[in-house]
């Protein structure tokens, strides 16, 4: 067995296609591939053994060929009723394609890829392409968006460049599905009445806010009533931002978050990514933030709009539901009645660098196995660019993923405006380039790691210290068993 140093680039293209290969067998006639075994030194202190294979098959041809498509095309999907209406023109173009829907289960979902009849179309996330295409699950959709006169290259807004993976990097290879609607991820809001209430001065759409002064201001929102919390200060969303948020704070300090092979993350040594968690800590410990031994009565949407909470990390989609809840809610109308009262400002940083990327971005993929997968590029293809893509675009649910449907935002009201003034701001810092780990699943980083070791810190079992050295090793033991499983 011949023994060599393979280069970052070698290593993780042999061992996404050795996935890769393996999974698209079924979408096509693969030549026989020449394995070659090889060991590889790694810095994660063992061996690893990658095989290489041919090059998959590329997508198959068969729209691309003409002729009418039969079959069924299971949709994991939350709920396809709902999109029934927005649906006719799809079926009076597609008589011979019937939708299933599968509502989204992740248990289910694997347990349907390991009875080998997974969904042909499955909701996914930008955030996690690498890892999904390290494991061989979607399809890449190349072939389809170069024949497709509704999905073209051009049209596709910056944020598609989330489900490009070449192996190595996000952004450039194939592209592994197509996003639905987005939004940059550092944006947050302010509750202008809280504001008014503790006579704060209130920043305005376009302006960048630091961490030290979020911390200071949101300290002066909270109330509270004994030992019960009546009003938050600040809460930075879903624990899946954990994980970029240490990114970002990286990128402002020009180091990276994990080694140039992925197979370490250092947070312990890192001073950035360190201090990103002590920022986050301390806030929790506080009583500034919600936390695991002091979690708020909802969600941070729901307590924003009900005064709840002062300062909350949400993007552009977040209009859509205030207005929604506007209808039935007096209290929520004032919010977006005038807006200065609900303000979306453009980001929050360490203040060195502005940096406001989307963290992924909501979108849908193709199952390198489905047994349709003409039916379900058609699928996909209207969901992002018939009616549902322009009734989602109209409602200011999220940003659109392509560029011709921009005009669509709304933008009538003076909280429209101010939404979209805020929106402009941010997409001049959105194309910031982020590591993706293609070993483990990043959003368990922040989801179990960080928030197991952060009840214990804060229930005096450990230290500080002892919470971020457990977050980095319990990571690099998730990416060393990545590391073997894909290998």
């Amino acid at each position: 067995m011949d023994q060599k140093r393979l280069n970052r680039r070698d290593f993780l293209r042999l061992s996404a296609l050795t996935a890769a290969g393996a999974a698209l067998a079924a979408c096509g006639p693969a030549p026989t591939p020449q394995v070659v075994q090889e060991t590889v030194e790694v810095p994660v202190e063992q061996t690893v053994v990658v095989q290489a294979t041919a090059t998959p098959p590329p997508a198959p041809t068969a729209v691309l060929a003409g002729g009418n498509i039969e079959c069924t095309v299971v949709w994991m999907f939350e709920d396809l009723d709902v999109l029934q209406d927005q649906m006719e023109d799809f079926y009076a173009e597609n008589p011979g394609i019937t939708i299933e829907s599968v509502s989204w289960d992740e248990t289910r979902f694997k347990a349907m890829m390991a009875a080998g009849t997974p969904p042909d179309v499955y909701r996914s996330s930008g955030r996690q392409t690498a890892y999904y295409v390290g494991r061989g699950i979607p399809l890449a959709i190349d072939p389809y968006i170069e024949v497709s006169t509704k999905v073209t290259w051009d049209d596709l807004a910056p944020v598609h460049s989330c489900m490009r993976w070449d192996g190595s990097s996000i952004g450039s290879g194939p592209s592994y599905g197509l996003v639905k609607d987005w939004s940059c991820a550092q944006g947050h809001w302010l509750n202008g009445k809280v504001y008014e209430e503790v006579g704060v001065p209130m920043p305005g759409p376009t302006d960048f806010l630091t961490y030290a002064d979020v911390a200071e201001v949101a300290a002066q929102f909270v109330t509270r009533e004994g030992d019960r919390t009546l009003r938050f200060g600040y809460s930075g969303g879903a624990d899946f931002t954990t994980e970029k948020m240490m990114q970002l704070a990286c990128i402002e300090n020009d180091v990276t978050l994990y080694d140039e092979y992925y197979s370490r993350v250092n947070i312990v040594d890192n001073e950035p990514a360190y201090d990103m968690l002590k920022w986050l800590y301390d806030l929790a410990e506080q009583g500034i933030s919600p936390s695991p031994i002091n979690p708020h009565s909802g969600w941070d949407a729901q307590d924003f709009g009900q005064g709840k909470i002062g300062i909350i990390q949400d993007g552009y989609w977040f209009s859509a539901l205030l207005k929604m809840w506007a209808a039935d809610d007096p209290a929520v109308q004032e919010l977006v009645d005038d807006g200065a009262v609900a303000i979306m400002v453009a980001g929050v940083g360490w203040g060195k660098k502005n940096l406001n990327p989307s963290f992924g971005a909501s979108a849908d993929a193709i199952h390198s196995q489905s047994k349709c997968p003409d039916g379900a590029w058609k699928v996909l293809e209207y969901y992002t660019s018939g009616t549902p893509a322009i009734i989602r675009a109209s409602s200011g649910w999220g940003v659109p993923p392509l560029l011709s449907l921009y005009p669509l935002m709304p933008k009538e009201t003076p909280f429209d405006q101010m939404v979209q003034a805020s929106q402009q701001e941010q997409e001049k810092y959105a194309n910031v380039a982020l590591q993706q780990n293609p070993y483990y699943d990043a959003d368990s980083l922040g989801g179990v790691v960080w928030v197991q070791n952060l009840e214990q810190a804060l229930n005096g079992s450990i230290t500080f210290d002892e919470l971020v050295q457990n977050v980095e090793d319990e990571v690099n033991q998730m990416i060393v068993d990545g590391i073997n499983a894909i290998s």
